[in-house]
């Protein structure tokens, strides 16, 4: 009985031991991207087309208060659309993507939205997160309320205290990712499907259209009179 009571504290210990190596590894090598509010500690940019790349996104705030030393990046809906979806693709190779030697092939990307996190201003436009590649996240609303208005801000944070989990890293040969470089920036690119226009446009747009046929029934009256 005695033996039977040390070799459960002994799988107990075993398991506490594995269950930390497996946080430890999440910490280091997976990064993620989420969304929220306006923030921020760079910007803003402008979004202005329906598909378009961002080069030297910084992934820590080195001259910006923040204490988890992470970035939020402002960017403007300029589209002059509602964007109810928007894919962000990381184009920086990073470890974990799959790349070769990374020991990794089904990538470590985490997807998430923030709602009153430290270092946004509003909460998420969006609020649904799905990782949809190895390095892309696709950001949308169940119900579409509150998208990404024309003229609003939305913040991008790339990489998170390494606490909760870990910062984009450069590809390396270490399968944890421990010993792989930090990466400092990275080359994002957005894409938003096309959306509907705004109600006012719509409306615009109706108001056009009972005009136009109005008038072309007033001119063939006035032919047949």
């Amino acid at each position: 009985m005695r033996r039977f009571s040390h070799i459960l504290s002994f799988l107990a210990v075993a398991l506490f031991l594995l269950s930390i190596g497996s946080v430890a590894k999440a910490n280091t090598a997976d990064p993620r991207t989420g969304t929220g509010g306006g923030g921020s500690c760079f910007g803003p940019l402008s979004f202005s087309s329906a598909s378009q790349t961002f080069n030297a996104l910084p992934t820590t705030a080195s001259d910006f208060t923040d204490t988890n030393g992470n970035c939020v990046i402002d960017f403007i809906n300029n589209t002059g659309v509602d964007v109810t979806s928007l894919t962000v693709t990381i184009l920086t190779p990073f470890f974990g993507e799959g790349s070769v030697g990374s020991g990794m092939t089904d990538g470590s990307l985490s997807c998430a939205v923030y709602s009153g996190a430290f270092g946004f201003g509003s909460p998420s436009p969006f609020n649904n997160a799905t990782k949809t590649d190895n390095n892309a996240c696709t950001f949308n609303d169940v119900v579409v309320i509150g998208s990404w208005l024309p003229g609003t801000t939305l913040g991008l944070q790339l990489g998170v205290d390494p606490t909760e989990l870990g910062f984009f890293k450069a590809p390396c040969s270490d399968p944890t990712g421990a010993s792989c470089a930090n990466l400092d920036s990275l080359d994002v690119r957005f894409d938003a499907p096309a959306a509907a226009p705004e109600p006012g446009s719509m409306v615009l747009l109706g108001t056009g259209l009972v005009a136009l046929v109005g008038r072309k029934k007033l001119k063939e009256r006035k032919r047949l009179a």
